[in-house]
Formats: structure tokens, sequence, C-alpha cells
């Protein structure tokens, strides 16, 4: 099976058109590289659990950044966008409280989330608003296109309001 580049011009700006697949390959490489090393303290410093949760936030982080322009393309970057920022508010709290707490209601980490959530979804969709024309040229499916400029606009402005 070959894998065929698409070599064309685009007007997305995601990756600016400046960068290869060598590049590409590069970054990832050096991305793997950096967190290796960082892990290893981490390993030898302390308990074998607190490693194994903190490799489990970062392998989703590192999916997350890998996943989201593709999923951008078929309206649904902002998912693994709000993944991604909830993902880290829960590591930066595992790594201040040594508590993992994932979607309990009852905490008041989890009701913070969901401002969280909100938050960054009116920046995302801001985004994608004001790439609206772009993007369409450019067949990018966001919510904003699914939306509609008007439409875009509601929703973003109930993202604010909430």
């Amino acid at each position: 099976m070959y894998l065929k580049l698409d070599t064309a011009v685009t007007v997305d700006k995601t990756l600016f058109g400046l960068t290869s697949i060598k590049v590409l390959k590069r970054y990832i490489w050096f991305s793997t590289i950096s967190i290796c090393f960082i892990l290893i303290p981490v390993y030898t410093k302390y308990h074998f659990d607190i490693f194994k949760v903190v490799l489990y936030f970062t392998i989703i982080q590192f999916i997350g950044s890998i996943l989201y322009t593709p999923a951008k393309y078929v309206a649904c970057g902002q998912f693994i966008f709000l993944g991604f920022h909830v993902s880290t508010l829960y590591f930066f709290y595992f790594s201040q409280c040594q508590e993992i707490v994932i979607f309990d209601i009852g905490h008041p980490i989890t009701l913070f989330s969901f401002l969280i959530m909100f938050s960054m979804l009116q920046v995302i969709q801001g985004n994608y608003h004001r790439d609206h024309d772009d993007d369409k040229k450019a067949r990018i499916y966001t919510i904003a296109i699914l939306l509609g400029k008007k439409f875009s606009l509601y929703y973003f402005y109930s993202l604010f309001i909430m």
C-alpha cells in the first residue's frame, strides 16, 4: 500500500504551508524523545503508580495533539480540543493533590472543568467563525461551516452567555 501525498497549496493555515512530511516526522520524533527524557526522572523519583498516571496523561495529550487537525476537517476538532484542555486541567489537579478525579459531579474540579470547557469552546468557535470563508474554500467542515455564518455567531454568543 502506497501513500499519496497531497502537494496542492491550501488556504488552511494550520501548518502555514511551510512544513513537509520530513519536518513533521522530525517534530514527532523530537516530541517523543523529549517526553521520554522528561518521564525518566518521574519514573526514578516517584512511585510506579504516579508514573503510570503521568504516562497516561502524557499519552492522552500526545494523541490529542496528533488528532486535532484531522478531526478539525470533519467538524470534530472541538471535541479533541476539549479533551486536550480538560485532561490538562485534571493533570494539573493530580500533580498538586495526588488525587484523580474524572467527572465526579460532586467535586469542585469537575464543576470548574465545565467552566473551562465552555470557555475553550468559545475560543475555538471564535476561531472557526473567523476562518469561515477560508475553511469553506478548503472544504474543511467545522461547526461554523455546518451552522452557517449567522447560526455560528449565535452559537458563539450562547457559549459566551453560559
